[in-house]
């Protein structure tokens, strides 16, 4: 970290540069956001375990799973953790009609440090006038996709 020293005390009063690198939670969305998602930061796997992602994918060979996404709209990014779009694609869809407009799900240096990527989202939720449309987009679209439309469905492509 050039030039950049840590106070004692830097844990309660972290510098500046710090504030402004992290992302902090709109406070008034925040338990909307955990209902919906789950806690900011969660984890579905032990972390306490090594080998414990390449487990929980093992386990669950045909299902989009994306560590540290980043879930954001247009403009602003509105939580983070770990999420099985297989399982969780209904919580998208919640968020995607509590906000009104399309939701991005993205990989985790995709929306860090104040900026948002979304030229390579792993998942978007396009809202339009209260309709949803769900797709898998850029790499992941070679490998997963989704059928249905009030209820769909992330499964794993047949192989060729």
């Amino acid at each position: 970290m050039g030039g950049l020293k840590l106070k004692p005390n830097s844990v309660v009063n972290p510098p500046k540069e710090i504030l402004n690198s992290e992302f902090v939670p709109d406070p008034n969305e925040r338990e909307y956001l955990e209902w919906a998602l789950g806690c900011f930061g969660k984890q579905i796997f032990d972390s306490r375990r090594p080998g414990s992602k390449s487990y929980y994918l093992n386990k669950r060979p045909d299902e989009l799973v994306v560590f540290k996404a980043n879930v954001c709209t247009a403009n602003k990014k509105i939580w983070y953790g770990d999420i099985n779009l297989t399982e969780d694609i209904g919580c998208i869809l919640t968020v995607a009609r509590h906000y009104k407009e399309d939701i991005y799900v993205l990989n985790e240096t995709d929306a860090r440090w104040g900026e948002l990527n979304l030229w390579n989202p792993v998942l978007c939720a396009k809202y339009n006038h209260g309709t949803i449309t769900v797709q898998t987009l850029g790499t992941i679209a070679e490998f997963f996709e989704v059928t249905g439309t009030d209820s769909p469905l992330i499964k794993r492509k047949k192989r060729r």
